[in-house]
């Protein structure tokens, strides 16, 4: 069971993805990247992105640590800590290929507790909950909700349940 039994910040993470997925999308392929320091890429989405995503996880769940790929580089010494590439793959979003990802994952104690993983350019996401599974979120294309319990009659995820993105074809 999730840290928050009622999962009353899922709607608001889903929301918040949301918000980043569609500026990525509208983003992409119309802007240039830089090389950073230690040669890897970044571009204006990623910063935006970054900075977006840490701002709502302080307003969501205030008080947990982050640790993001553009902006806070020290990991969280809080007991809850986010983990959040906001734009994983920014070669391929750089380069013009569709497949890059929004990761974020939430640990507890230093152990994973949820994840969501939202790959805006296949309008899909995909989250996790330690102890209830995964599943594609719904409102995720093509493909079943599911998760380590099907079958037994247990719940999904917290963040499952979910609608997102209203946009979606």
């Amino acid at each position: 069971m999730a840290t928050y039994p009622h999962g009353a910040h899922w709607p608001a993470l889903h929301e918040l993805v949301d918000r980043v997925a569609e500026r990525q999308r509208a983003d992409f392929g119309q802007i240039a990247s830089t090389v950073k320091p230690d040669g890897s890429l970044v571009t204006d989405c990623d910063r935006w992105s970054d900075a977006t995503i840490a701002a709502g996880l302080a307003a969501i769940l205030p008080g947990d640590g982050l640790l993001s790929e553009e902006g806070c580089t020290d990991a969280p010494t809080q007991r809850h800590g986010w983990i959040v590439d906001p734009l994983d793959g920014t070669t391929n979003f750089s380069v013009g290929l569709p497949i890059w990802a929004i990761s974020m994952a939430r640990l507890q104690d230093g152990q994973p507790l949820e994840a969501i993983i939202d790959v805006p350019p296949l309008r899909e996401r995909y989250v996790a909950v330690r102890g209830q599974g995964v599943c594609a979120a719904e409102g995720a294309r093509a493909l079943p909700r599911q998760n380590a319990n099907a079958g037994g009659g247990q719940p999904q995820p917290a963040g499952c349940g979910a609608r997102h993105d209203a946009g979606r074809p």
